[in-house]
């Protein structure tokens, strides 16, 4: 029986059309090799989370599939040894999804990181998964810090360019060398991963030099944010020095502002 919907990306396997975003995208740097890699690293992250919560992950790679997609999904299961019920989470990643042009490992690794953000992530939910903006948020503040400390592949983004301005953020909010390092890496991957999403759904490419300035009368529990404003999320994630996998990480009512979780898809509780 099928408890809940996960994420569900449908990919185009276009390239962006020119003049979208930023110029100098590193190309495509998944294999089959880094695409097992990425995705049982990434899970096994979360071990310990997945057993507390007594779900049992279920990470189905068709790396030879043509489909460009990903999709959670949150069951209802029975473990007959144990005698007792479960919910088994499962996702499933095909080749086509990783092999998109505009993709790279640690963009693929941001979207394993969403998935399993919907599960882990905390509030705001969408029935009983957590909702899209909050699985974007703990994509970078808490999944991609861990992922980053522990992968064996250098960034993918050697031909990219951090905006001074988020390069002096990640140092303000990361006083380590190597946790600043992070921060700039994991904002690439989302800078990628946002043109990515762009291109599929044919909007304007989102950039780091701007912000989604809507502010939300009520938390978009339900449906996807704009691209820009995912983008803004998965950079509020990556800048917050906080991975205590809550989405209370960094709050406004704690002197957060760029760090927390944008208004454009999250209104935050009122103060006192």
């Amino acid at each position: 029986m099928r408890l809940a919907p996960g994420f569900a990306l449908l990919l185009s396997l276009a390239t962006a059309a020119e003049g979208h975003g930023e110029s100098g995208a590193a190309p495509n740097d998944i294999d089959a090799e880094s695409f097992d890699y990425i995705a049982d690293t990434v899970v096994d992250l979360y071990a310990e989370s997945f057993a507390q919560r007594q779900i049992q992950p279920v990470v189905n790679k068709r790396w030879d599939a043509d489909e460009a997609n990903a999709l959670s999904s949150l069951t209802a299961g029975y473990d007959r040894k144990a005698q007792r019920s479960l919910r088994v989470w499962e996702i499933e990643l095909k080749g086509g999804l990783a092999r998109h042009p505009l993709l790279s490992r640690d963009a693929f690794a941001l979207v394993v990181c969403h998935e399993v953000g919907h599960h882990v992530g905390g509030a705001p939910y969408a029935a009983e998964l957590s909702s899209e903006g909050q699985a974007d948020y703990f994509a970078t503040a808490s999944c991609m810090k861990r992922y980053l400390r522990k992968t064996r592949y250098p960034p993918s983004y050697w031909r990219e360019q951090l905006p001074p301005e988020l390069g002096r953020a990640c140092a303000v909010s990361f006083p380590v060398t190597a946790d600043q390092a992070i921060c700039r890496r994991s904002i690439l991957a989302a800078f990628t991963l946002s043109r990515w999403i762009a291109d599929t759904n044919g909007v304007k490419a989102p950039a780091l030099t701007r912000q989604d300035a809507t502010v939300r009368a009520a938390t978009l529990a339900h449906g996807y944010p704009g691209a820009q404003c995912r983008l803004d999320t998965l950079v509020a994630g990556a800048l917050c020095p906080i991975d205590n996998e809550t989405p209370e990480a960094c709050t406004r009512q704690e002197g957060y502002e760029r760090e927390a979780r944008p208004r454009c898809w999250f209104k935050p509780p009122s103060g006192p």
